[in-house]
């Protein structure tokens, strides 16, 4: 399958590589082939003596073993460095700088995310810097939006995140917001699954998944929110009956489904203006209320 990495050095971040011969390179050698790119990618030099479509790829989920071959990998242990995620967090934050705490937690769950991925189908894309601006971003994004309070009403305090999958936007917006309380409702069992992990090993306090259909006895919440879920017309209704009496329904989704949207809830509901989420042409963030 290649050539099997000898050892991993994790503090300064270089790969013990055997060469080509089968003998261990030097760290010189390590460090002239190898180069850092992101939390879990690594490629190679494009002066390498390997051929420069292979990057690393595990052996196994279980192995410390890495072998060099074709494809786009991920090497568990290596953490994306935060102010590279701040940087990239950056058009989602009004350019404001995380707090240490929010990006270290996010730096958690990432590592957390890529390692299920491999076993679980929780999200499609692979690629750590663009879960960062798409998942996490545009999540941190919905946070600023539907967060606040405003002259009608005061700041949520629960939030029902239907559909949730890796956890989008309900985690994100708890690690904005610690203080809300959190429910994150999944009816695939292993993405449940995966909720639950990421709520122990993050810590959250009042967060719980709810492993079921929203329709059969979730509770309803201040926020509720809908991102990129499957049969949307179906999902919405009920994701609307758990808002409470004074709250809102909170959706990410592309302009174009607004007006799918406004049309399956009917007239009973007043829409806030959508705002466009950075970085995307058709993404948009919405609220909406109960009238009267």
């Amino acid at each position: 399958m290649g050539h099997p990495v000898s050892g991993v050095n994790w503090e300064p971040r270089i790969l013990r590589l055997r060469s080509v011969a089968g003998r261990p390179n030097s760290a010189q050698e390590d460090r002239e082939h190898i180069q850092l790119i992101s939390c879990e990618t690594i490629k190679l030099r494009a002066d390498s003596p390997y051929p420069g479509n292979w990057v690393l790829a595990p052996r196994s989920l279980r192995s410390p073993l890495y072998y060099i071959a074709p494809g786009i990998v991920c090497c568990a242990g290596c953490a994306m460095e935060t102010a590279r995620m701040a940087e990239l967090l950056a058009p989602f934050t009004g350019g404001e700088m995380p707090a240490p705490q929010l990006l270290e937690a996010l730096q958690r769950y990432l590592d957390l995310l890529l390692r299920w991925n491999a076993r679980v189908n929780l999200t499609a894309v692979r690629d750590p810097e663009t879960i960062v601006t798409r998942h996490f971003g545009e999540s941190l994004f919905a946070a600023r939006v539907l967060l606040r309070g405003d002259r009608e009403a005061a700041a949520p305090a629960t939030l029902a995140d239907v559909g949730s999958g890796a956890g989008f936007p309900g985690i994100p917006m708890k690690l904005f917001a610690p203080g809300i309380e959190l429910t994150l409702i999944e009816s695939h069992n292993k993405k449940a699954v995966f909720l639950r992990e990421a709520v122990r090993s993050l810590g959250l306090d009042r967060a719980q998944v709810f492993s079921g259909r929203a329709e059969q006895g979730a509770k309803t919440a201040d926020l509720v929110t809908l991102r990129a879920v499957e049969q949307f017309e179906r999902a919405l209704p009920v994701a609307a009956k758990l808002v409470a009496g004074d709250g809102r329904l909170g959706l990410l989704v592309g302009a174009g489904q607004v007006p799918t949207a406004q049309e399956v809830l009917g007239g009973n509901w007043e829409w806030e203006e959508p705002v466009g989420v950075p970085q995307s042409e058709a993404r948009v963030v919405i609220a909406a209320r109960r009238s009267g």
